[in-house]
């Protein structure tokens, strides 16, 4: 895989993504930031408001009895 280097503009949308795996635990986060806008519309706007509704749905189903294939 190649990795390419970009510089990141004012308004640009970016997804953070960080994992750890610590003794047999696994730990993921993600964050969407536009950058350098306080207030964010549009296209942009719709796609993290999209993603905090998925993630949304994905938290209601984590439940006992439920499997990782039902909850992604």
């Amino acid at each position: 895989m190649k990795s390419e280097s970009r510089d990141l503009k004012q308004g640009d949308l970016v997804k953070i993504d960080l994992g750890a795996h610590v003794d047999g635990f696994i730990a993921i986060v993600g964050h969407s930031v536009v950058v350098g806008e306080d207030e964010v519309t549009g296209r942009k706007a719709e796609a993290v408001l999209a993603a905090y509704k998925g993630i949304q749905a994905a938290y209601r189903l984590l439940k006992p009895g439920h499997t990782n294939s039902l909850v992604t």
